[in-house]
């Protein structure tokens, strides 16, 4: 079951905001907060809903602007339905997740690296779409954070804030024993670090944990480009390093050839 906590606690407030005052601004002036400390913040959208089926997890590291307000637009419109509100959940996460840029950035280099053979599929693109089934979208910090009002993008570092320690051990560990056989893609240095966390604590196998992806960004392209082999050695930036790609990609490549084998009858 989903927990319906926060929902039930902010349900008044999103469905008396008009779909504009949403748009404009995903805290509703600081209306959905659930904490403050220094320069960060963090507040509430509708992103609780666990698909404990699912064979694969997709963990970023908390939502953006643009996820916030993607989410609490399809909860409100599902609530106006009378949707039931699990239900409203579930469309808003799955309305939200990775949504943008992101989305189409994750299907390239998953179905570049086969994981669609691994999940028998045509393309990772249905993850999106006919196979949700068999994905949960998440992310270590479940409520999107701010630093100044902007999208955190991992400093302060999730060890070094208390109140982040506390939001993946509460939030996120919850969704890791409800989906735990799962395999794990973390997306970025802070979704790697709190899978990590889980793991230290034996929450979950090291096995179900597949790094090595760029993190999904539209501001990682070019990376991402390298990691495509569209975009050659030689022409990149010196903000790109290709050998820390190159030996990331050569390690998911191993890890995913033995999932591969492991799948193989006997």
């Amino acid at each position: 079951m989903t927990d319906l906590t926060l929902s039930r606690r902010f349900s008044a407030t999103i469905l008396s905001a008009s779909e504009a005052a949403l748009f404009n601004d995903c805290t509703l002036g600081g209306s959905l907060t659930l904490f403050e400390k220094g320069k960060l913040s963090c507040s509430y959208s509708p992103f609780e809903f666990v698909n404990s089926h699912a064979r694969i997890v997709l963990v970023g590291i908390t939502p953006g602007r643009r996820q916030a307000t993607d989410a609490l637009i399809a909860y409100r419109r599902s609530m106006q339905k009378a949707l039931d509100e699990e239900t409203a959940l579930a469309v808003a996460k799955s309305t939200a997740s990775f949504a943008g840029a992101m989305r189409s950035n994750l299907i390239r280099m998953f179905d570049h690296v086969g994981l669609h053979t691994h999940l028998q599929i045509p393309s990772c693109a249905d993850l999106f779409g006919s196979a949700q089934t068999l994905v949960h979208y998440t992310s270590a910090l479940r409520n999107p954070v701010f630093v100044d009002g902007a999208n955190y993008s991992g400093q302060p570092k999730i060890t070094a804030v208390p109140e982040l320690q506390e939001m993946v051990r509460r939030t996120f560990f919850d969704e890791i024993r409800k989906v735990s056989s799962a395999l794990w893609v973390p997306l970025g240095a802070s979704a790697e670090l709190a899978l990590q966390m889980a793991v230290d604590v034996d929450l979950l196998n090291r096995n179900a944990v597949l790094t090595g992806f760029p993190h999904a960004s539209g501001a990682n392209a070019e990376r991402i480009a390298y990691f495509l082999g569209i975009k050659q050695r030689k022409a990149l930036s010196s903000k790109t390093n290709p050998d820390i790609i190159d030996r990331r990609k050569d390690g998911l490549m191993r890890a995913l050839a033995q999932m591969a084998g492991s799948q193989q009858p006997a």
